[in-house]
């Protein structure tokens, strides 16, 4: 029996130390939701802005529209047209930018799009890199924000990347939405209060232009952002997180093309947890360095939805089994530590994410989460190994 006691303590460990993280995150980006809204000063030294795009003459106007009032003359606009069947690139060359073709059917993928654009670059490096996504806007003085601050950190930089709906009052859209508002807005600025690092999310990343060759930028990773991050912060570079710099994009309408991309946001994200979090730790093991065991630890928090509802089976398994074997404590404890987590989302809902979801859909996340059942089932039967285009419309 006390065998079975230490291996329920030894499984309860790391679901543990996951919540706690993850509650502090949220707590810290709550309690400092506004201290990092005041604009960096310092010298804007002149920026390439990287834009990888596979058919995507629907939106690439819009971005590009945002993007150019933002420029210096100084600046540099690079659309990597890749294995297009549109007329993305067309529509580029309107606005007088760079325009380069790249077809290679055998290697797929943003991550081969960048460096194919960073390759065309070495012949006249800039000072800084941005990347960009063709589908996303660059609100007002993002670019100025994200050279500053790559001159000023030295580090990757990442910007407050949010999605927005294309539709109002639609349920599964707010959901995900305030999903998307917890990791990529509260739980970054929570980890920014700690002075600790954050992930890059894929979109308004910026670089100076020496880290670019420190990382291998041509592979087919689902979340190849993440990867970056990884390498980055093995190599002491963490990326730093600059709220000051906003870009959004909108989720799809069309449902099935929403299951499609969170298909490959999450079995992405599952995948890098599998493989890359256990070299993160034993680099920590060999070097020491806090930032990189917190990095790992954030890294290994799944998505929101899988991790709601591995948290609820600990519950019900450790329910059942202290009506068999366990002493009350265990269940006490897990209650208490789901309650923490829930607690933790209605706050960062009252407080901060009353705009982005009603109080009635908030009531309905578990019917959302059920839906997403089949994501995760995927994963472990047939996951996502390829990257696969988020198509839109117009």
């Amino acid at each position: 029996m006390i065998l079975l006691y230490i291996l329920i303590t030894f499984i309860l460990i790391p679901i543990t130390l996951l919540i706690a993280f993850l509650c502090l995150q949220i707590l810290c980006g709550v309690l400092f939701f506004n201290k990092y809204n005041t604009p960096l000063t310092g010298p804007r030294k002149a920026v390439a802005i990287l834009i990888p795009a596979h058919n995507e003459a629907a939106v690439i106007e819009k971005t590009l529209q945002a993007l150019t009032p933002q420029l210096t003359s100084k600046d540099r606009v690079i659309v990597v047209a890749d294995n297009c069947q549109d007329n993305t690139a067309d529509l580029a060359r309107k606005f007088n930018l760079e325009v380069i073709i790249r077809t290679n059917k055998q290697l797929k993928g943003k991550g081969y799009a960048l460096d194919f654009g960073i390759q065309h670059l070495k012949n006249s490096p800039p000072e800084t890199l941005i990347i960009l996504d063709a589908d996303c806007i660059v609100e007002d003085f993002a670019i100025d924000q994200l050279a500053i601050a790559a001159h000023l950190y030295k580090t990757p930089i990442q910007s407050l990347y949010l999605m927005k709906n294309i539709l109002e009052n639609k349920q599964n859209s707010n959901t995900n939405m305030f999903a998307f508002f917890i990791k990529n807005q509260l739980r970054p600025l929570g980890l920014k209060a700690l002075n600790l690092p954050c992930q890059l999310m894929g979109s308004g990343m910026a670089f100076s232009w020496n880290l670019i060759n420190k990382v291998d930028f041509a592979n087919s990773d689902l979340v190849e952002d993440m990867k970056l991050g990884v390498d980055f912060t093995l190599q002491d570079l963490s990326p730093t997180f600059i709220p000051s710099a906003r870009i959004y994009s909108h989720f799809p309408d069309d449902h099935s093309i929403k299951k499609i991309q969170s298909t490959r946001w999450e079995h992405g994200h599952l995948t890098v947890i599998k493989s890359l979090v256990p070299k993160l730790l034993r680099n920590y093991l060999t070097s020491k360095k806090l930032r990189i065991c917190f990095f790992a630890l954030d890294l290994s928090i799944p998505p929101l939805s899988l991790f709601i509802i591995v948290t609820f089976m600990h519950l019900f398994l450790i329910g059942i089994m202290t009506i068999i074997l366990l002493p009350p404590a265990f269940l006490i404890y897990i209650i208490s530590l789901n309650l923490c987590f829930i607690l933790s989302i209605l706050t960062a809902w009252f407080t901060r994410g009353r705009n982005l979801i009603s109080g009635i859909d908030i009531i309905k996340i578990p019917f959302y989460i059920l839906k997403k059942l089949s994501i995760y089932i995927n994963f472990m039967k047939k996951r996502q190994a390829s990257w696969i285009k988020t198509n839109r419309n117009k």
